[in-house]
């Protein structure tokens, strides 16, 4: 039986919340006041404040808020030595502020990071003379796929499971307090069950070993072809539809050109998709139609009608073409829509998957060129 966790329990972000606070607050107590293992805490503490900060703290104490103006957690690194005088309150300089926003299955939303980098910028013009660097943390326990296009958004420092694991693992065996230990088991656990898929047989994968498998595909050299320019398309993540949703990953193996030359038309999309379908694990080849123009303004109802009932033919002739030539390329029922599948191939293991992903790439191209009689 596993081990009674508390965070098994407290599993919102204002649990985790207060476990980064308090384990932050740590570096604010004098050495001569805290036990040995206290003291390796506040050893964990400054390496932890130095990840999301990006500078030593030394002996400098943080001021620790969590839920400020909606703000998870905000760190306050204040100076030694320079004070700031505000009418009769006396304040230290506030060398760091450091923004946390913390997710837990969610991502970021509403403008989040820049808001609260605007809110945080006025704070330290008004009190604190601006001598302040503001630094905004995304920490993620949970995964998510392209984390990195946040940095577009903003953002300075994308502090993830991974990573968070790599620091406490240099830790786990030295302290023993039940807080910390209950915290690392429970990442450790999340990231076992990502790992998981490796050993399962795929009837009994759950949405993380899709994850991990999907991480395993993205990283895998020379597997997935991606047109110039689409790489950062590719994307993973839970597909909700009217059977009930699905993990997919969907990825864009041909560039602009060829697809008009396959649709002939100049602004749909062809593309790849791993998804699961009647209790199938499956890659399919997908067709969809804009409801938007080139000038991204929205299109009619009679307008982008239209374009469904032309796709939707043109996705049967595409189907025609390979249905005889790829072994065991299958068919869903042919429903007109802004998302519809050409065809499918199914999968039954990892090594299987990867077979199929060539198989279907290397069917796009050729049938590109007007070969036939592709896999004979």
């Amino acid at each position: 039986m596993e081990r009674n966790n508390i965070f098994n329990f407290a599993t919102s972000e204002l649990s985790q919340d207060a476990f980064i606070c308090w384990l932050c607050n740590w570096v604010n107590f004098d050495d001569n006041s805290l036990s040995e293992d206290e003291k390796k805490l506040k050893s964990l503490a400054n390496d932890f404040i130095e990840k999301v900060s990006g500078e030593k703290l030394g002996d400098r104490k943080v001021n620790i808020k969590r839920q400020y103006q909606k703000i998870d957690v905000l760190l306050e690194i204040q100076n030694k030595t320079e004070f700031i005088t505000k009418g009769d309150k006396t304040n230290p300089v506030v060398d760091m502020y450091v923004i946390i926003e913390d997710k837990v299955g969610t991502g970021l939303h509403s403008n989040q990071i820049e808001r609260y980098r605007e809110l945080i910028s006025e704070k330290n013009k008004n009190i604190n003379e601006s001598k302040a660097l503001i630094k905004t943390v995304y920490y993620k326990i949970y995964d998510e796929d392209n984390t990195e296009r946040l940095k577009e958004n903003g953002v300075n420092v994308i502090f993830e499971r991974e990573k968070i694991l790599e620091l406490f693992e240099r830790y786990k065996d030295n302290i023993k307090d039940s807080i910390f230990r209950n915290y690392y088991d429970y990442l450790s656990n999340i990231e076992e069950d990502i790992n998981s898929y490796e050993k399962k047989k795929l009837e009994d994968w759950n949405s993380n070993c899709y994850i991990g498998f999907f991480k395993e595909l993205k990283n895998e050299k020379n597997l997935l072809e991606h047109a110039i320019g689409r790489q950062k398309d590719c994307s993973w993540g839970y597909v909700n539809n009217s059977s009930g949703g699905f993990m997919g990953m969907w990825w864009f193996p041909l560039s602009e050109e060829k697809i008009n030359k396959l649709t002939e038309t100049s602004d749909e999309d062809i593309y790849l998709q791993i998804e699961q379908y009647n209790q199938k694990n499956i890659i399919a080849i997908k067709y969809s139609v804009p409801k938007k123009n080139k000038n991204n303004k929205e299109l009619s109802k009679e307008d982008f009608e239209k374009k469904v009932k032309i796709a939707s033919e043109k996705r049967k002739e595409i189907f025609s073409k390979l249905e005889n030539e790829v072994p065991n390329f299958q068919k869903k029922y042919f429903r007109a829509g802004q998302y519809m599948t050409v065809g499918y191939l199914e999968f039954e293991n990892i090594d299987d998957c990867k077979d199929k992903i060539k198989i279907l790439q290397y069917a796009l191209n050729l049938l590109l060129k007007g070969c036939v009689k592709i896999f004979v």
